[in-house]
């Protein structure tokens, strides 16, 4: 569900974008915690997460003239998560290991206090 709220993604775009779009400083602004149910894995997962975006930049992009002008900035933003959103998925997965909630929940949240310093 994450990854198909529009303002969830922007937080997560946004964290993305101030850090330069560099895996580094990416890094350091996100500790990811991953539900059992969450497919960010695969590149076929991180394929299907950008195909949602750019699904819902063509459903507004059709309207033409009939988008509120207030709503252009909001189908823009859906066009960019269409192209980005896998990047940040596949950084997180693979760099960052994400730990799933059970897991985290077992050991008293350690992992995440020793992430947030």
């Amino acid at each position: 569900k994450y990854l198909c709220s529009r303002y969830c993604v922007n937080e997560l775009n946004s964290m993305y974008i101030h850090a330069l779009r560099d895996e580094s400083r990416f890094h350091n602004k996100v500790v990811p915690i991953v539900l059992d149910e969450a497919k960010i894995s695969e590149p076929t997962d991180q394929a299907a997460h950008n195909r949602y975006w750019r699904q819902k930049y063509e459903e507004l992009k059709t309207l033409g003239d009939d988008l509120p002008t207030l709503q252009i900035p909001l189908m823009r933003s859906y066009e960019e998560w269409s192209k980005q959103l896998g990047n940040m998925l596949t950084i997180i997965s693979d760099k960052l290991s994400p730990q799933k909630i059970k897991d985290l929940s077992d050991i008293n949240f350690e992992w995440i206090k020793k992430q947030l310093g």
